[in-house]
C-alpha cells in the first residue's frame, strides 16, 4: 500500500484517474468522516488517498514506514477550489468569501491543519513529491516517477484522461460512479467536482486582500515549494531546500569541499532574549535544514567561549526548547508575582530545573570559569546597587574586572594552544588533516586563530563580540544592528558605549563586510564611519510567521486578554517594549491622557506590555493617574502576542530610534496598523502600514490616535497596507541573502 496524500483540491483525484486508466491500478481512500463509509478492504489496494495529516495516521495505527507520494498545488488555487467545492457540493449556498477566509486561517487546526502545515508535515515524510502543475503539464512523466516505489506496468498512453473528459464524463473517481446515483446526477457531480483545473485560477478568483492574508500565513512554505507571488514556478532553492529538491526528482551531487563558516555564538547560550539573540536564532533556524544536509555546500560551526560546535550537532529541537524554557520562566515569574514568594517552589517541580546549554547540545560546552564567575557576581550583587551604578555611569568595578578577565583569557588561550601543539607533536599527529580534525563531533577547545583558520569566513552577529577574532586574519562578516551608542549615549552606561565604539572601529578597520538590518542603519554606518558603501549590505530582519498572524477567533483573543487581566471590551492601543527611556513611553502615555481628556466620551484604553527596564519610575507614576484606563501587563509570552496585537486598535511605537524595529512588523503581520515615531528605520519598516508622528510632539501623537478611533474606514485601509508591507519581510529571504553574501566574500 502507498499513500497518495495531499491537501484537498490539489489534484489527488486526477492522479488516481491517471493511475487507473493508464496503468490499470485502482485506489481507495482513508478518512475520518462519518458521512460516507470506507472500503472494507482499502488496505489491500496499491494506492490509498488521504488528506489527513501524518500524525493522524500514526494515531490510527498505520505504520509510519508506508511509502508516501505527496501531491502539492499552489496553495492559492487549492484554497479557491476548496471554497468553491464547499459552496457547490459540501455546503451548497455557503458564502464563498467566508469559505476562503476559513480555509486560509484554518483556525485551531481545521482544514487538515491548513495548507502550509499539511504541506510541511507531508513533505518531510514523503518519499516523492509531485507538483500538480508538473503533473498537468506531463502526466505520464510525473506518474512514471512512482515506479521508484512500485512496479508499474507499461503505460497505456492512449487511455490518458483529459480534464475535459473527466468533467463531462463519468470518471472512475470524482463523480460518484459506484454510488447509487442516476447518470444525470453523476454527470452533474463530475462537472462540479472538476470545476476548472486550471493553474493560476486564483488570479481572478481570490480578492487582493485575501491574497495578502494567504501570504501572511503560508508565504514561506509557498516560496519553499517554488510558488512565487506573481504565480511563476521556480526550482527549490539550491542551499535551503536540498531534500525537497531530491523528492521532486532533481538530481544533486555532493560538493567537493563545502564552504566553512564560523559563527560567533555566545548569545545562544545566554539566558536573555534580546533582539540580537532572536536575530541569530531565527537566522540559523531558517538555514538549518539546508546547511546541515549531507549534500550541502555549507558547513557552519558555532564558536562560544573558546569552544566550537558544528551546527548539525546543535539539537534539532534546540530553538523550540529555548523558546519553551523562556515561556516557562515567565509563567513562573507571573505566578510568583500573583501568589507570593512561596508560589515558585509550589509550581517548580523537581524535574523542571532550569535548562542550560547542556540541554541544547549533545555534548554541551563546559561552562568556563569566567562565565561562572560572572553569574556568581550577578547573583550576589544587589540589583538596586547595579541600577545605581548604571544610572550614574560608574564603571570602575566593571573596568577592573574586564581588564583582569582579558589578561587571564589571553594567558589561558596561550597555555591551551601550547598544550595542544605539544600533544600533537608527542602523538605524531602534528600534520594531521585539518578537515578530519574539524569533522570530529562535539565542541573542541582551541585557540581562536587556529579555529578560524579552518574556516573560509567568520560571522560576528554582534559588533561588540569582536574581541575573540581581533587578531585573526580570517575574512569576516559583521552584523550591525544599530548605532544607539552614538545617537543616545546618555541611555547607555559608559562601558556599553565604549564596547560599541570599539566594536564599530573594528568593523571599520578590519575590512569586514557589514550586514545592516535596515537601510537606515546602513546610512548611519556610512555617515559615521569611513566604511565604503560597497562593504555595507542590507539584509532585513523579519517576524516569525509561525508566531505572528492575524487571529480571527475572538474567543481566543478574549481568553488571552483575561490571562493578563485586560478584562474589558473597549478598543485599546497597545505598546510593546521594555519599559525604558529610549522607547518614549512617557510621551505615549501623555498623548493618551491628552486624548481621553479632550474626547471624554471616547472609549479606548492603553495597554503597556513589557518587562521593566532601567529608569522606569516616571512611566509607572503616569500610569497610576488613570488606573482604569492604563494597564501594565508585564512580560507577554510569545504565544500570546499575536492575539493581543490582532485585537488592538493599533500598536503605538514611538521609539526615538531603532536599528530595525521588530514589534511594528510583528503587529503588521497580524493586520494591526502602527502609530510610529517618524525616524530612523521605523518609517522604513512600517511605510504605508501606519501613521507617523513626531515622537516629541504630544499633540501630533494624540491626533493620530484620534484618527484611528474616529475615522470609520481608516483602520481597515491601514490594516490591509500593514499586512501587505509585512509580507515583504521573511527570515527565509534573510537566510538566502546572508548565504549569498558569504559566498560573495569567499569568492572575492
Amino acid at each position: 500500500m502507498i499513500w497518495i496524500a495531499s491537501f484537498p483540491r490539489s489534484g489527488n483525484t486526477f492522479l488516481r484517474n491517471v493511475l487507473f486508466e493508464v496503468y490499470g491500478l485502482a485506489s481507495s481512500t482513508y478518512h475520518l468522516e462519518i458521512s460516507y463509509a470506507l472500503d472494507e478492504d482499502f488496505e489491500s489496494y496499491p494506492f490509498v488517498k488521504t488528506h489527513l495529516r501524518p500524525g493522524e495516521l500514526d494515531a490510527a495505527g498505520f505504520d509510519p514506514a508506508i511509502p508516501v507520494v505527496y501531491l502539492v498545488r499552489d496553495g492559492r488555487d487549492a484554497i479557491c477550489s476548496s471554497a468553491h467545492h464547499r459552496s457547490n457540493l459540501i455546503a451548497p449556498g455557503s458564502d464563498l468569501y467566508q469559505n476562503m477566509v476559513e480555509a486560509i486561517v484554518a483556525d485551531r487546526g481545521s482544514h487538515f491543519g491548513g495548507w502550509s502545515v499539511n504541506v510541511e508535515e507531508w513533505v518531510e515524510r514523503a518519499d516523492l513529491v509531485i507538483r500538480y502543475e508538473d503533473l498537468v503539464a506531463d502526466p505520464i512523466g510525473q506518474s512514471q516517477r512512482i515506479g521508484q516505489l512500485i512496479d508499474l506496468p507499461p503505460p497505456r498512453v492512449e487511455r490518458l484522461p483529459t480534464f475535459e473528459s473527466m468533467k463531462f464524463g463519468v470518471p472512475e473517481y470524482g463523480a460518484g460512479k459506484h454510488q447509487d446515483l442516476d447518470e444525470e446526477e453523476k454527470h452533474r457531480r463530475a462537472e462540479k467536482f472538476f470545476r476548472r483545473g486550471k493553474a493560476g485560477a486564483w488570479r481572478d478568483e481570490m480578492p487582493a486582500e485575501l491574497q495578502e492574508l494567504f501570504w501572511s500565513y503560508h508565504g514561506e512554505s509557498m516560496e519553499r515549494l517554488g510558488y512565487t507571488r506573481d504565480g511563476a514556478i521556480a526550482r527549490p532553492h539550491p542551499d535551503l531546500d536540498i531534500e525537497l529538491s531530491l523528492k521532486l526528482g532533481h538530481e544533486r551531487d555532493a560538493p567537493e569541499r563545502p564552504f566553512r563558516v564560523l559563527m560567533e555564538a555566545e548569545k545562544l547560550i545566554t539566558a536573555d532574549n534580546d533582539g540580537v539573540k532572536r536575530y541569530q536564532v531565527e537566522l540559523l533556524e531558517a538555514m538549518y535544514a539546508g546547511v546541515t544536509h549531507p549534500l550541502s555546500r555549507w558547513k557552519i560551526d558555532l564558536y562560544h567561549h573558546g569552544n566550537i560546535t558544528p551546527l548539525e550537532h546543535f539539537r534539532v529541537d534546540s530553538f523550540a526548547r529555548l523558546a519553551e524554557e523562556r515561556a516557562r520562566k515567565r509563567r513562573l515569574h507571573r505566578e510568583k508575582r500573583r501568589r507570593g514568594r512561596r508560589a515558585e517552589q509550589e509550581v517548580l517541580e523537581p524535574d523542571q530545573e532550569e535548562s542550560s546549554a547542556k540541554d541544547f547540545y549533545p555534548t554541551a560546552p563546559r561552562v568556563g570559569l569566567f562565565l561562572r564567575l560572572e553569574r556568581a557576581l550577578m547573583a550576589s550583587v544587589p540589583r538596586s546597587f547595579v541600577r545605581y551604578l548604571e544610572r550614574n555611569g560608574i564603571t570602575a568595578l566593571h573596568d577592573s574586572y574586564e581588564f583582569f578577565r582579558a589578561g587571564l583569557l589571553r594567558a589561558g588561550a596561550l597555555a591551551t594552544g601550547s598544550a595542544l601543539r605539544l600533544q600533537a607533536w608527542y602523538s605524531g599527529q602534528g600534520a594531521a588533516d585539518e578537515s578530519e580534525s574539524a569533522a570530529e563531533p562535539g565542541p573542541e577547545a582551541a585557540q581562536t586563530n587556529d579555529i578560524a583558520a579552518k574556516h573560509d569566513i567568520v560571522h560576528i552577529p554582534l559588533k561588540q563580540h569582536f574581541r575573540a577574532f581581533a587578531d585573526s586574519p580570517a575574512r569576516k562578516v559583521i552584523t550591525i544592528h544599530d548605532l544607539t551608542h552614538l545617537h543616545f549615549p546618555d541611555m547607555h552606561t559608559r562601558a556599553n558605549v565604549r564596547n560599541a565604539q570599539e566594536g564599530m572601529a573594528f568593523a571599520q578597520d578590519s575590512g569586514a563586510e557589514l550586514i545592516a538590518v535596515s537601510e537606515a542603519t546602513r546610512q548611519d554606518v556610512l555617515e559615521h564611519t569611513s566604511v565604503p558603501p560597497s562593504r555595507v549590505h542590507v539584509v532585513y530582519e523579519a517576524a516569525d510567521p509561525a508566531k505572528f498572524s492575524r487571529k480571527v477567533n475572538k474567543d481566543d483573543c478574549r481568553r488571552v486578554r483575561r490571562k493578563y487581566e485586560i478584562d474589558f471590551d473597549a478598543p485599546y492601543i497597545i505598546c510593546l517594549s521594555t519599559l525604558e527611556p529610549r522607547k518614549n513611553l512617557i510621551n505615549t502615555i501623555r498623548a493618551f491622557l491628552d486624548l481621553v481628556k479632550r474626547e471624554r466620551e471616547c472609549k479606548v484604553n492603553l495597554v503597556i506590555a513589557g518587562k521593566r527596564g532601567w529608569d522606569a519610575g516616571e512611566i509607572y507614576t503616569l500610569a497610576k493617574s488613570q488606573p482604569r484606563r492604563i494597564f501594565l501587563t508585564g512580560f507577554i509570552d510569545d504565544e500570546d502576542l499575536a492575539y493581543l496585537y490582532s485585537d488592538a486598535l493599533c500598536l503605538s511605537y514611538l521609539s526615538l530610534y531603532e536599528g530595525f524595529g521588530l514589534p511594528p512588523l510583528e503587529a503588521m503581520r497580524c493586520g494591526t496598523p502602527v502609530v510610529y515615531g517618524d525616524n530612523s528605520s521605523i518609517r522604513e519598516v512600517v511605510a504605508q502600514g501606519g501613521l507617523p508622528a513626531d515622537p516629541y510632539d504630544i499633540a501630533a501623537i494624540r491626533q493620530q490616535y484620534s484618527r484611528l478611533l474616529n475615522e470609520p474606514h481608516l483602520r481597515e485601509t491601514l490594516s490591509r497596507a500593514a499586512l501587505q508591507r509585512a509580507n515583504q519581510f521573511s527570515w527565509r529571504r534573510a537566510a538566502i541573502e546572508t548565504l549569498a553574501l558569504y559566498e560573495q566574500v569567499i569568492d572575492a
